[in-house]
């Protein structure tokens, strides 16, 4: 599944590229060749295998953020096995938003 969204995000980048090169879409050579950078990204990491669960259950976010401060081998042994950085990555755009306002 992720094999194939990466190919999506990396045509549709093409395409925009394409077409602002071409002038049909000035200004959009930028995020044109990030969005094909990304879905190669993508595509890329597609291809590295899943690390075994081994019967551990997947801690809950908010467990994870409490108990990175409190215990954090456990919490770096279980993203080990159920990597996921969503939710890091939404703290880290709002933190970044708002130190440049």
């Amino acid at each position: 599944m992720n094999r194939l969204a990466g190919i999506i995000v990396a045509a549709v980048g093409l395409v925009i590229s394409v077409l602002a090169v071409l002038k049909v879409l000035p200004g959009l050579t930028g995020p044109g060749v990030i969005l094909t950078l990304t879905g190669g990204l993508v595509i890329g990491l597609s291809f590295v295998p899943r690390p075994n669960a081994d019967g551990d259950e997947r801690m809950s976010t908010p467990a994870t953020l409490l108990s990175i401060f409190l215990s954090p081998g456990k919490v770096f042994r279980n993203l080990r096995r159920h990597p996921r950085w969503l939710v890091a990555l939404i703290i880290m755009s709002c933190l970044s938003a708002v130190y440049f306002n």
